[in-house]
């Protein structure tokens, strides 16, 4: 065996250079932008909105008179996209009830 330190002794003392990296990528990860936490802040401050809407409609029994209105002008748009979404739901459903049976 060479002289010089043994391999537990050079495995034991960690390198100034690993450090500076580590630190590098720590900082690096606090100035990146976190695209899913800011996806999921939008999604409730969406939601938020929705919310205050509906309860500003209720307070002014508006609610039902505006969805009625908002149905009749558009209906045309509406009546498809619902009824492809209730059917891929039926079609899933069945699936996966059929599947989980198995």
């Amino acid at each position: 065996m060479p002289k010089g330190k043994s391999l537990l002794e050079k495995v034991d003392q960690p390198r100034s250079s690993e450090n500076k990296k580590s630190k590098s990528k720590r900082r690096k990860k606090k100035n990146e932008i976190d695209w899913l936490t800011l996806f999921r802040f939008s999604i409730m401050l969406f939601l938020a909105g929705v919310i205050v809407f509906h309860y500003y409609l209720i307070t002014e029994n508006q609610l039902v008179s505006f969805y009625v209105e908002f149905w009749n002008r558009h209906k045309k748009e509406l009546s498809p996209i619902l009824v492809f979404s209730g059917f891929t739901l039926a079609v899933f459903l069945t699936g996966y009830r059929l599947g989980k049976r198995r």
